[in-house]
């Protein structure tokens, strides 16, 4: 198994905050990481995200803090991952045949809901083989002793035959023809779970190779055996890429209305005095409109991309009036 360096784990303490002071000083926790590694390396992972996404604006950069986080998130759900298979090697090599006979054990409680789906199920493996060749040692004791079962050990009696409840009728194991008549004469209940016996036995040695290839694979790590705890990381990995996928979607999104037009510019530059009353609309308390050309170069401090298509559209209006003027003259 592969050793993790510690120093890969180990920050410099020189300027790093302590989160959980702050969070015992001040009460909030705004230092802290949002994912369980290092505030410093969210910083970095979105530092080398910067050039490749390229943010326009401050939600495009809140944008990229995300993707780092999200991408963090996703690295440390793959290291979890590495181990919860780990974990299910290192439980094959040490307790194979104990959580087998907890899964028959498990299998066993929908006997009676099931018994046909759950009996085929237990007979796959050694461990279910056994599970119901104790069954049927117990039920032939109780007819040696008493020459007979009551109606819960009837009830048994039918579903490890697999019997369906709408389809019990007479004693358990009672072969019929056709036409509903007994094809041989029916055999003691002692003699009918000895056969039950000595048939799971015989099935026993027949799924026991299956069991060791099985057990082998998992040794290997071959095989994906999907525990409730390695289902439940890769769910939350699998919401993890939908997260990166919506935040790339935003940033890569082009809006067609990114361009400030000049009545969006004359209403953010418009002046709203005291006198105004709360009934008037917008329309009526925005100023007169001037032209295009007279738009000068606004105090808000655009993008040099907005900034040079600003004075682009200056210079075409400022050509189109010279135009005109020698046209009039």
């Amino acid at each position: 198994m592969n050793v993790i360096p510690q120093q890969l784990f180990e920050l410099p303490a020189i300027g790093r905050p302590d989160p959980l002071a702050n969070a015992l000083k001040t009460g909030t926790s705004d230092d802290c990481p949002r994912v369980p590694e290092d505030a410093f390396a969210v910083n970095a992972r979105a530092g080398e995200f910067y050039m490749s996404l390229r943010p326009q604006n401050l939600y495009h950069a809140w944008l990229v803090d995300q993707v780092a986080i999200t991408s963090l998130r996703i690295d440390r759900e793959g290291r979890v991952e590495r181990r919860l298979r780990d974990r299910v090697v290192l439980r094959a090599e040490l307790f194979w045949d104990d959580d087998r006979r907890l899964e028959a054990e498990e299998l066993s409680d929908r006997l009676a809901a099931a018994p046909s789906k759950v009996v085929n199920l237990l007979r796959r493996t050694p461990q279910g083989c056994d599970w119901m060749i104790a069954r049927w040692s117990r039920l032939a004791r109780v007819a040696d002793l008493a020459g007979s079962w009551d109606d819960a050990q009837t009830s048994l009696a039918f579903d490890l035959l697999g019997t369906r409840p709408d389809e019990r009728s007479g004693r358990p194991g009672e072969a019929i023809d056709a036409e509903g008549r007994p094809i041989e004469p029916a055999e003691t209940l002692a003699a009918l779970a000895r056969r039950e016996v000595a048939a799971l036995q015989q099935r026993k040695e027949q799924v026991a190779p299956l069991d060791a290839l099985d057990r082998t694979m998992t040794l290997a790590d071959y095989a994906d055996h999907a525990c409730p705890l390695l289902r439940e990381s890769r769910r939350r990995a699998a919401a993890l890429h939908r997260q990166m996928k919506w935040f790339l979607a935003q940033i890569y999104f082009k809006n067609p209305h990114a361009d400030i037009t000049a009545e969006a510019f004359r209403y953010f530059q418009r002046e709203v005095g005291p006198e105004t009353e709360p009934e008037e609309t917008a329309s009526e308390t925005l100023p007169e409109p001037e032209a295009e050309s007279e738009i000068k170069a606004d105090p808000v401090p655009f993008p040099d991309r907005r900034e040079a298509k600003l004075r682009k559209a200056e210079g075409r209006n400022e050509a189109r009036r010279r135009k005109l003027e020698r046209l009039r003259a």
